[in-house]
């Protein structure tokens, strides 16, 4: 296997692990079995475990943002681009391996001291929040960024019931808005001015 094929078999493999079980049920000896390589191939790449977890945030991040981008460039008017981002989620969150938004599962999961690894989830949802000001910029209503940065973690923390909720949503249209409103009102009043 080529050097560049053993590192992305082995962030495939841990991403999928950290993402399914948790990033401290996962030990080395497993993502290296599961990825099928030698351990002196896995330090080649990754000198610890948590530079294996930046490389998977940092991957998780680019996607991340990539596709929430890109369902917001589906439309023109700033209100429908904040919508189809709910729309992307809601659709995401009912799918059978969905386990919560990877971010957040990894906050919870470490330490204080994890400054490093902090860093890249707060540089993630900076980058969520800066989408959102772009959208709203032409209407000058960026402001109401915050508050739907914080009604997608609402959503996100809250995705169980989420799910229930939009499985028994009777339209596509009023899900979306009864999405941002369960767990956010006062976006929800916002995104009205728009």
């Amino acid at each position: 296997m080529k050097t560049s094929a053993v590192r992305n078999q082995i962030v495939e493999t841990a991403s999928r692990l950290f993402y399914k079980q948790g990033y401290n049920a996962t030990g080395i000896n497993q993502i290296i079995e599961e990825a099928g390589v030698a351990k002196a191939s896995l330090y080649q790449h990754f000198h610890s475990k948590e530079d294996l977890l930046v490389e998977y945030l940092t991957v998780k991040g680019a996607e991340t943002n990539a596709a929430l981008k890109a369902e917001a460039e589906k439309f023109e008017a700033p209100k429908e681009k904040v919508l189809a981002v709910f729309d992307f989620l809601a659709e995401v969150s009912v799918q059978p391996e969905y386990y919560g938004c990877n971010f957040l599962n990894i906050v919870s999961e470490l330490p204080v001291d994890s400054e490093r690894v902090r860093g890249i989830i707060r540089k993630q949802k900076d980058g969520v929040r800066a989408m959102f000001a772009d959208i709203l910029r032409p209407v000058h209503k960026e402001k109401l960024a915050d508050e739907i940065v914080y009604a997608v973690r609402r959503c996100a923390d809250y995705q169980q019931g989420t799910r229930q909720w939009l499985a028994n949503s009777d339209s596509e249209n009023t899900g979306r808005k009864n999405l941002i409103t369960k767990h956010q009102p006062t976006t929800a009043a916002g995104l009205e001015k728009i």
